[in-house]
């Protein structure tokens, strides 16, 4: 179950109880939530092979060529050579830092500034010329292994700890019991 939008301790309190509708034990992984452009990357035998856009849940759109200049992702994982098919899921996000500097050059130049920051990334993310997304230097994190029990993996914890041995760059967690 994922929490969705919660603007209050009542709102925490009713998500929490029908979680425990499931089961009695309860440990959440909470993680802080980055808007940007949801992907999925597959890599093939340790290398990145393939980059997507979620899109509209069932098809997105092709964005190896951008995925390859990001720096925050691995192009090639040594762990993972003789694994035929990983995936991964994650944000792509412009940093508000690269965001106001961004807009400062096309204000000099006197062009429209960028909305914000995750409208910037989602353009940014679509350019044919991969000079630009390099340029305008998105980050990326991943929060999410497609099938991780095919890894021995049982909680969203273990799967991050996974990640970032792999070299994945994930957000901070706190695992919470009780």
């Amino acid at each position: 179950l994922s929490l969705g939008n919660a603007f209050s301790f009542d709102d925490l309190d009713k998500f929490d109880e029908s979680v425990r509708e499931i089961g009695e034990f309860v440990s959440y992984c909470v993680e802080r939530k980055i808007d940007g452009l949801s992907f999925e990357a597959t890599y093939e035998y340790g290398k990145l092979a393939l980059g997507c856009t979620r899109g509209d849940g069932y098809e997105g759109e092709d964005i190896t060529h951008n995925l390859m200049v990001i720096d925050d992702l691995p192009k090639y994982i040594d762990k993972l050579k003789n694994t035929p098919e990983f995936k991964v899921r994650g944000e792509i996000y412009m940093s508000k830092d690269n965001f106001n500097r961004i807009n400062e050059i096309r204000k000099k130049n006197n062009e429209p500034l960028l909305a914000n920051t995750r409208n910037a990334a989602a353009g940014t993310l679509r350019q044919l010329d991969s000079e630009v997304v390099k340029k305008r230097g998105l980050n990326a994190f991943v929060y999410y292994i497609v099938n991780p029990k095919e890894y021995g993996l049982e909680t969203q914890s273990d799967s991050l700890r996974l990640l970032r041995e792999l070299g994945f760059k994930t957000q901070e967690s706190n695992l919470i019991t009780g």
